[in-house]
């Protein structure tokens, strides 16, 4: 019998762009065994999810995992493989139960490196900080194998939580994987003392995808 795959991505930020990049660009072959479960952190039909005065983080949390359940035993079959892209704790019984893959594309000590970025993940306790990284492991020690999108994910998966490398495999995503990436837009403001007419800006740019570009350009006037 001929296993289905349950891609299983909440559609957050960036993971929602990689859930995209993943079925567009998936052979034939695979999707047609593939079960597609984008999960929306706002909606879905889950009663508490839906009570007014429900805290949000518990919102959120049973949100994400309704649009999972929902297909369980439907779709989605006992036998059937899941690839996990989500941090939600509520995954790792059905992890155990089925074989499992997970996606990771950082860990803490590499959340910890892009300081200011996740500073909100992080708990004024280190022990309440302790105890979370903790449990978070439960995700990644759960499945057969880890996908990680760079060197940089791979290294970082291996040394926070112990897992042996021979477990983890990297696949960096390439033109075909990020022709429809979304793109969270910025806004790049330099001292005016910096802006000098004929200046060179040069920017490195990295995504947590693993793909990198550097860009540059020359000031032809001063700017006001």
């Amino acid at each position: 019998m001929t296993r289905n795959i349950a891609w299983i991505f909440p559609l957050g930020h960036g993971h929602a762009a990689q859930f995209e990049n993943f079925r567009d660009s998936c052979p034939p072959e695979i999707d047609e065994r593939s079960v597609w479960v984008g999960m929306d952190f706002f909606k879905s039909g889950d009663w508490l999810a839906n009570l007014r005065y429900t805290p949000t983080k518990l919102q959120r949390a049973r949100h994400e995992m309704w649009h999972f359940r929902h297909l369980l035993g439907t779709k989605i079959k006992p036998d059937d493989a899941l690839f996990v892209a989500s941090w939600n704790l509520r995954f790792v019984p059905h992890m155990r139960r089925h074989p499992s893959y997970f996606y990771a594309d950082f860990s803490p000590s590499l959340m910890r490196g892009m300081s200011p970025w996740y500073d909100h993940y992080y708990r004024k306790s280190a022990l309440a900080q302790a105890v979370r990284e903790l449990l978070a492991s439960a995700l990644p020690r759960s499945a057969r194998a880890i996908l990680a999108m760079s060197r940089w994910c791979a290294d970082g998966v291996t040394k926070d939580y112990g897992i042996d490398p021979a477990r983890v495999r990297l696949r960096v995503g390439g033109r075909d994987m990020t022709r429809r990436a979304l793109v969270t837009p910025f806004a790049l403001r330099l001292p005016p003392s910096e802006v000098r007419p004929g200046a060179a800006v040069r920017l490195a740019l990295r995504d947590r995808a693993g793909n990198a570009r550097a860009v540059g350009w020359r000031l032809a006037r001063r700017v006001r």
